[in-house]
């Protein structure tokens, strides 16, 4: 997780608009055995929220992964399927 630029090469993710609102990102592209396939995510899954707080923008995004890269368990909410899950994380 500690190498983002690297880790976006594997993956297109962009804002997910619905009705004229930001509801998240939508994952698409993904390449096989990149890190966030091995996390569980599929294409179009829609990340919604990282440990109960939506994400709306990219500056959401940067500020939750800052105050995040140091921690040792993590929940991420997605759409997947037009239903919610959660998915949960221990760093080792």
């Amino acid at each position: 997780v500690n190498d983002l630029p690297k880790i976006m090469t594997t993956v297109r993710i962009r804002p997910f608009i619905k009705d004229g609102k930001p509801q998240g990102f939508k994952i698409s592209n993904m390449k096989a055995g990149s890190m966030l396939q091995t996390m569980g995510f599929q294409n179009e899954d829609v990340i919604k929220g990282i440990n109960g707080q939506d994400i709306h923008s990219p500056e959401d995004v940067m500020k939750l992964y800052n105050t995040l890269k140091d921690s040792k368990f993590f929940t991420i909410s997605i759409l997947r399927n037009n239903q919610l899950k959660t998915l949960n994380y221990k760093v080792r």
